[in-house]
């Protein structure tokens, strides 16, 4: 730790550092002491009473410091990995995105959504929450909706049969708690530390 630093400049007793030349429109300071050269003044500069301080990086129990991750990166983190583990959600996810990226490129599939009145959300890769609002909104719109805007798209692969919607439902219901809490953990008016311990005896 550095406890102190002794600087400053000298002042000779024959001349003042600065000399103050008083004018009724500006002030012009000029050194006295021009004859001292860089070096000179670099000495005035001196490192005293260095002392490395072993508590710094350790507690008083001795014990090393230890990073804590953040809390809702961790919870991202948790459920991108649990969805990619479970082959039918991630195949059904798929479908999702896919049709999202459709229903924003096709007029027909726009013109399908406004008159029933319904939307179809975006993912969005850094939230993982996206990816719930997304399975979400596709369930709103009901397998008839669905069927007509895959009808459209004349696209096997984006077809949703009935066990995909049955994946989707028992996701939503299950990805819910944890949408919830990121979206709490998020907020600028609470301190995260303290919904961590509430947050996970909720989940469990």
């Amino acid at each position: 730790m550095i406890k102190a630093y002794k600087f400053g400049l000298i002042v000779s007793n024959s001349h003042d550092i600065l000399i103050n030349h008083d004018n009724d429109e500006e002030e012009h300071y000029e050194s006295v002491e021009s004859s001292d050269d860089a070096s000179d003044f670099l000495r005035r500069w001196t490192l005293t009473d260095w002392h490395e301080n072993e508590h710094d990086s350790n507690d008083v129990d001795g014990n090393i410091a230890s990073r804590l991750s953040c809390f809702a990166h961790s919870l991202q983190l948790t459920v991108r990995d649990g969805v990619a583990n479970v082959p039918c959600l991630s195949k059904c996810l798929l479908k999702c995105i896919k049709l999202a990226e459709w229903s924003h490129k096709s007029t027909k599939i726009a013109d399908l959504l406004d008159d029933i009145g319904k939307s179809i959300s975006q993912r969005t890769v850094t939230r993982w929450s996206s990816e719930y609002l997304l399975m979400k909104s596709i369930l709103s719109l009901e397998k008839a909706n669905v069927d007509d805007i895959t009808e459209i798209l004349e696209d096997n692969e984006v077809k949703f049969n009935n066990n995909d919607f049955i994946v989707l439902q028992e996701a939503v219901e299950l990805l819910e708690p944890f949408a919830e809490i990121t979206v709490r953990v998020q907020s600028q008016s609470v301190v995260t530390a303290s919904l961590v311990v509430p947050s996970v005896v909720h989940l469990l």
